[in-house]
């Protein structure tokens, strides 16, 4: 189980941006899914039904929100 907290609170800029990801005709799969992860997430849905949907482990999960702390949306890049 996790030992830390998985959600995070996305901003309205942030949330934005990540939907527009998500609605691109043409994007990169792994962009794609970690722009969804994060708004899956901020929705309020749970790592391991995250994981399921997005066929990812709870590692790579957790490896992308460690990422997206530091570093923002530039992450997605």
């Amino acid at each position: 189980m996790d030992k830390q907290p998985v959600s995070i609170a996305l901003t309205n800029e942030q949330r934005s941006a990540l939907q527009a990801i998500c609605r691109r005709r043409k994007v990169d799969a792994l962009v794609w899914k970690r722009a969804r992860a994060f708004l899956l997430l901020d929705a309020g849905y749970d790592a391991k039904t995250i994981c399921e949907i997005l066929d990812i482990g709870p590692t790579v999960l957790g490896e992308w929100k460690s990422a997206f702390a530091g570093k923002g949306l530039s992450f997605l890049d």
